[in-house]
């Protein structure tokens, strides 16, 4: 899947080269966004928004995303699901959604903590616009 829309992605980007482009990620696809930055994409992704993120917290990912111009974490330590999941299936490990994209710091990640706006793991999608108008 995430070969497939790198390979659309690229297309569009070289049919509109002056083009930016802003990507949403939720939930699974942070994981699918994560693979997709790992294939050669030209430097016009200027925003990726990541809310609820499955990926965990892995510092070889902070390669993939040079090539955005901007990346927001949102995540809510009240994502009880995510909570669910990783501590019955991923043991020892916190997915994006629930903590900072990087311990370590990167110029072009911000990390912004909603838990006080989204307390659970599917009000992300109801407040979606919200959440970008607060971010930009």
């Amino acid at each position: 899947l995430s070969k497939a829309l790198a390979t659309d992605l690229k297309l569009k980007m070289e049919e509109n080269p002056n083009k930016n482009y802003a990507i949403i990620a939720f939930d699974l696809g942070s994981k699918i966004m994560s693979s997709m930055l790992s294939d050669e994409l030209p430097k016009q992704i200027e925003k990726l928004f990541i809310m609820g993120g499955v990926s965990c917290n892995l510092c070889n990912e902070a390669n993939h995303l040079k090539n955005v111009s901007k990346v927001f974490n949102f995540y809510s330590e009240s994502d009880y699901a995510l909570k669910f999941i990783f501590d019955n299936v991923e043991k020892n490990q916190k997915p994006i959604g629930m903590q900072p994209l990087f311990k370590t710091s990167l110029n072009n990640v911000e990390n912004i903590n909603v838990s006080n706006e989204v307390k659970n793991h599917f009000e992300y999608k109801f407040k979606l616009h919200l959440l970008i108008d607060q971010s930009c």
